[in-house]
């Protein structure tokens, strides 16, 4: 795209679909008080990156994609940020934040995937995670040194559902700065002896500061929450931990 576009007033919201993205180095998109959509109909991953993202400039901006996304480094100020993908990943070691905006993340079929020292960060903004998978593939997989942070009021939500299990953590961290923090993972398989609605493994860290709480909870036939956390902690300050099945 070359050239400006603009939208002005009350619900000046933008809407561009397109197989891929390209903006010049002269280029912008703004909103003044709407949205900015970006619908991707490739065949195969859309690319999510900064250099992307720095010629949009709204309240919210949204990223979505036919089939699959693909998260690199994104820094934005007091923009919310929504992704919306069949399947999305946070590839490894890269950040995502918004020092005072919501993000969340939607993976409609095949679910979100942060990969290892990825990182989701807000301040007093609010991070959701929801993913769900009809294959075997979990509904939510956080892998090693995978971090969720919110440093100031934000709340935490990860929701998950797979056949497999609907939220799978490999040394995962996440941490509030005085908001909530709250789990839910289902798995849908009837198989009594696999599979959890939440599986943690070893030195995963949920800590909730100031008056946040944790909650817990996973849904399956004979367990829903199966924890591992040697080397880990759930721990908060003033709020209470709660796990449920």
């Amino acid at each position: 795209y070359h050239g400006n576009l603009s939208a002005n007033g009350s619900g000046g919201n933008i809407e561009l679909v397109a197989n891929n993205f390209f903006f010049n180095d002269e280029s912008s998109v703004y909103s003044e008080s709407g949205s900015i959509r970006l619908i991707s109909k490739a065949a195969e991953w859309f690319h999510v990156n900064q250099a992307l993202v720095n010629p949009l400039t709204a309240s919210t901006l949204i990223f979505e994609s036919h089939n699959d996304l693909k998260l690199y480094g994104v820094e934005t100020g007091n923009t919310n940020l929504s992704f919306i993908a069949d399947k999305i990943e946070v590839e490894s070691n890269n950040v995502v934040s918004s020092q005072a905006g919501n993000i969340s993340l939607l993976g409609n079929s095949e679910g979100v995937l942060l990969r290892e020292g990825s990182q989701l960060k807000t301040a007093s903004g609010n991070i959701r995670l929801d993913g769900h998978s009809q294959n075997t593939e979990s509904g939510v997989t956080l892998l090693s040194g995978a971090r969720l942070l919110t440093t100031a009021s934000g709340d935490i939500d990860v929701i998950g559902s797979s056949q497999d299990y609907g939220i799978r953590t490999y040394g995962a961290i996440i941490n509030t700065g005085g908001g909530n923090i709250d789990v839910f993972g289902k798995t849908l398989s009837t198989n009594a002896s696999q599979y959890a609605g939440v599986f943690g493994h070893a030195n995963d860290t949920i800590r909730a500061t100031g008056s946040g709480a944790i909650n817990v909870t996973g849904e399956h036939v004979s367990g829903g929450v199966a924890l591992y956390n040697i080397g880990g902690q759930f721990s908060t300050e003033q709020g209470a931990i709660r796990l449920a099945n």
